[in-house]
């Protein structure tokens, strides 16, 4: 029995070690497939690397900007860049990436920049930018969404793929300068939605909260002026809003067109006058009784026309309008400030009407120093650049008060005299003329005097380019003729002034300087190999020698040479004394020590000392031909002949 309970025992054992050996392997092959399928479901469904990003663009250097802004920190290799440029997707590799990046990792506040002009020859002139983060390890995109311009604020989607992105609200208006009670057009098409549609405009008028239009477009209109806040608000597919305000302003009825300038009326080369214009916008005339004129500066003392003004006998206003012509004060010589009653004359012309829907000009003369009150026209002063307020006071017991600040009238600069060749053409040239207020709009030149009635015109006489052509191409004068030519210039406000230029044209068939024949006299005063004669300026303006050269048909002489104390080349007579000390060898250019002016029209002698041979001895110049030819500071050389000593 004890036998067979050992042996029961035994078995017993066995069994217990085989039920062991069974769960341990079970166990093991449960531990491999679940490593089995772990390692199967990573393979099958790769995690998505979790990074927040910051991207905008800057457009003023084409440049993207990509910020971590938290989460995973990525190997740069394993990253790549599509960017929506041209019409498609372009890729910026790792490698690309890393060429532009100090580091092999991406990391929180770590910026990647992309220059798109040098990379895709690409410049940003969208407000932004759509652009995909590519985890290549992954084959997953990380990040997809556009990079507005300057925005370097906004959180990235953390790898979630795009947001929504919000509406941008832009609008426009016209005219720009509204007049009240006209009807004002507002344009809203400019705005948009990034990633959709815009499906609602609503307009908000006064800014007070209360939408009142609707539409892409609108119009509304204001009945009084002022300055107002439009607002425009826009929704998208998705429910975004965004709003955007202009402020309007509203003018009327009388607006100064800001556009004085002073004028010189009188031509005494002060601008003391005064033009401007006003416009009614209003739809009704109105009527000009008084008017105050009051400088800020009280140097500005006094307004008076002794010359009478235009149309009147000592007219300080003049007001140009569709409605009446001008009007009139008597008071003499009036010191400022002072309101001018526009009725004391009795005339029908008094009250200037200013007509509804135009402008009127405003003329008023002159503005002096005040000096001897108002007994006195006082001295006229420069009005230009002073500040003088107006105040216009209506009929209907309404006034318009404004500033004016007289611009300088345009200054005409036709440019130095000249003289050109007859048989040629010269440049006119006004391009130094100015306008200190505005613009230039047309130059034009006019022959104003040519008293020889020389063949001469001008090209391009008429134009908005400052240069025209003088042309003397079929000229042929008799003696040098002076035309001149006068340049009026006009700026953009009408206003005119003018310059005059001088343009002489030179007879080519008189030499400037010429021989006087039988004044040549060979050894004789100064001895032997001397010369002396005389030279003749056959212009109308003097002339200005700086250098001779002489030569002879006596093979004997060689240079001029003197000895002695006196100089060897010495031109007297005309304005300024010319010499050279110091030989000189025929043929060859001498300069003067001092250059000789030959006035106009005058007469010089020439002394020349003395030929020498070639050991230094006079030879006599009796009966030679002696050649001479004169530089002048000019350019031109003319050579004169001596044939009759």
């Amino acid at each position: 029995m004890i036998k067979r309970l050992r042996d029961f025992a035994r078995k017993d054992d066995a069994v217990i070690e085989v039920f062991s050996e069974i769960l341990l392997t079970g166990i093991i092959v449960l531990a491999i497939a679940a490593a089995a399928a772990f390692v199967l479901s990573s393979l099958d469904e790769p995690d998505n690397v979790r990074v927040d990003i910051d991207h905008w663009v800057d457009n003023e250097t084409d440049t993207l900007y990509f910020r971590h802004s938290g989460g995973e920190t990525v190997e740069v290799e394993d990253l790549e860049i599509l960017v929506y440029v041209n019409g498609s997707y372009e890729t910026f590799t790792s490698g690309q990436i890393r060429a532009n990046y100090d580091s092999d990792e991406w990391a929180l506040g770590d910026v990647i920049e992309i220059n798109t002009s040098s990379q895709f020859n690409y410049d940003i002139d969208e407000d932004n930018v759509p652009s995909k983060l590519v985890h290549t390890a992954s084959s997953l995109v990380i990040y997809d969404a556009y990079g507005s311009i300057g925005d370097s604020g906004d959180s990235g989607n953390g790898g979630s793929g795009p947001q929504n992105q919000p509406p941008v609200a832009s609008f426009s208006y016209s005219p720009s300068l509204t007049p009240m009670g006209q009807s004002i057009t507002f344009d809203a098409s400019a705005s948009y939605d990034p990633d959709g549609s815009i499906t609602s405009y609503e307009w908000d008028w006064t800014n007070d909260g209360s939408y009142d239009a609707t539409g892409v477009t609108a119009t509304h209109s204001y009945s009084t002026p002022g300055s107002y806040d439009v607002k425009l608000r826009v929704a998208d597919d998705d429910g975004e809003t965004a709003t955007t305000s202009e402020t309007v302003v509203v003018i009327g009825p009388l607006v100064y067109l800001n556009d004085a300038i002073a004028l010189d009326i009188d031509s005494d080369g002060t601008p003391s006058g005064v033009q401007f214009n006003v416009r009614n916008y209003g739809d009704e005339d109105l009527t000009v009784v008084s008017i105050n004129i009051t400088p800020e500066n009280a140097t500005v003392g006094g307004l008076n026309d002794p010359e009478g003004g235009i149309g009147q006998w000592e007219s300080e206003f003049y007001v140009e309008s569709d409605g009446f012509g001008y009007t009139t004060d008597f008071g003499y010589g009036e010191t400022l400030p002072y309101t001018f009653d526009l009725s004391e004359a009795n005339n029908a012309n008094d009250e200037p009407v200013l007509a509804a829907n135009s402008n009127a000009t405003f003329s008023l003369y002159q503005f002096t120093d005040g000096s001897g009150g108002g007994t006195s026209s006082g001295a006229p002063i420069d009005i230009a650049g002073e500040s003088v307020d107006i105040t216009l006071i209506m009929a209907d017991g309404s006034s318009y008060n404004f500033t004016i600040k007289p611009s300088g009238p345009p200054q005409a600069d036709a440019g130095g005299d000249f003289t050109i060749d007859e048989g040629t053409t010269g440049m006119l040239d006004g391009s130094g003329s100015s306008d200190p207020g505005g613009n230039i709009v047309t130059y034009e030149w006019t022959i104003t005097d040519n008293p020889g009635g020389a063949s001469v015109s001008i090209t391009d006489a008429d134009n908005t380019d400052p240069t025209a052509t003088f042309d003397a191409s079929g000229a042929d004068v008799d003696g040098d003729q002076v035309v001149e030519v006068t340049l009026t210039v006009t700026n953009d406000d009408g206003v005119k002034a003018s310059d005059v230029v001088e343009v002489t044209v030179n007879d080519l068939d008189v030499p400037a300087i010429s021989y006087i024949q039988g004044s040549g006299l060979p050894d004789a005063f100064y001895g032997k190999g001397s010369l002396e004669f005389e030279i003749s300026n056959n212009e109308d303006s003097p002339v200005t020698i700086q250098n001779i050269s002489v030569t002879t048909t006596d093979s004997a002489a060689r240079r001029i040479d003197n000895s002695g104390w006196a100089s060897e080349v010495l031109i007297y007579g005309g304005t300024t004394l010319g010499y050279r000390n110091g030989q000189f060898q025929l043929g060859d250019v001498a300069s003067l020590d001092i250059n000789a002016q030959v006035d106009a029209s005058s007469d010089v002698n020439v002394v020349l000392r003395d030929f020498v041979n070639n050991g230094g001895n006079e030879v006599w110049v009796s009966g030679d031909t002696i050649y001479v030819t004169f530089g002048m500071t000019d350019g031109r050389q003319v050579t004169v002949t001596i044939d009759d000593i």
